[in-house]
């Protein structure tokens, strides 16, 4: 009888055993999962619903949380004929459904719209500011003057070309569905605060930043320069002495005369 108890005490001891690792180990799983979500280079997500709906991960609604600007997410797409339209049109419509999710948990910061391509000269600014020579499909991802610009293929999904075969042609596979890592950056490209300063030098001829907007090319150079993040200004050393600490980025245009010395 002794015996027995004791096995019976070993045999509940190794049970206890067995659940706290169990349970030790799905507590790690979880943080483990949490802490790959919120690292920039791990771009595969995982979609753990049943049903294979997209659902945002924790570090994307911890972002939105926190989300202090208003940003605008436009579809940019346009149905074409072609060997990989089909996989095409399913990451658009999966990333569309993703958006409207990112919309629904922005407490109204971020709003959803689809960019007008039957509108010429809008459509021209819009290539313009994207520097596209042709057209792409994705997403244009804005707040105030920053735009960031998500692509199918590379940015939204990650897809495999269909190799040659001579039995036949071979369609194109999804490698990844990266939509989800793709919009969070896009998010933090035009609301991350680490704002840049670009400075037009003035004073000895060269166009102010006025003109600089009224000509094709200088005006393509200051909206780039705002897309990308920076701030701009001009700077006259004889009248505003030196160049600002936080200059990252001096731009001289066409001087028609001497610099000062001291410049």
């Amino acid at each position: 009888m002794r015996r027995n108890g004791r096995i019976g005490r070993v045999s509940r001891l190794g049970t206890a055993l067995n659940v706290a690792v169990t349970v030790a180990l799905a507590v790690a799983a979880v943080v483990l999962v949490n802490w790959l979500s919120a690292r920039p280079g791990v771009r595969q997500r995982l979609d753990l619903t049943a049903a294979g709906q997209n659902t945002l991960s924790t570090a994307s609604l911890g972002l939105l949380s926190r989300l202090e600007d208003d940003v605008r997410i436009e579809l940019l797409y346009r149905d074409e004929q072609g060997p990989a339209m089909d996989l095409e049109r399913s990451v658009m419509q999966r990333s569309a459904e993703l958006v409207e999710l990112f919309q629904s948990e922005s407490n109204g910061r971020i709003e959803v719209g689809q960019v007008d391509t039957n509108d010429v000269e809008g459509w021209k600014e819009t290539q313009r500011r994207l520097k596209l020579r042709g057209f792409e499909n994705g997403f244009l991802v804005t707040s105030g003057a920053r735009v960031a610009f998500l692509r199918l293929p590379g940015d939204l999904a990650q897809i495999n070309p269909g190799p040659p075969s001579p039995a036949g042609y071979v369609p194109p596979t999804l490698a990844a569905f990266t939509a989800e890592a793709a919009i969070v950056e896009g998010i933090l490209d035009v609301t991350q605060d680490s704002s840049l300063r670009a400075v037009f030098t003035s004073g000895a001829g060269e166009p102010g930043l006025d003109d600089v907007e009224g000509e094709r090319e200088l005006g393509q150079l200051a909206d780039a320069l705002r897309a990308e993040g920076f701030e701009l200004d001009t700077w006259n050393s004889a009248l505003d002495g030196p160049l600002p600490d936080d200059t990252a980025l001096l731009v001289v245009v066409a001087p028609k005369g001497p610099w000062p010395g001291e410049m």
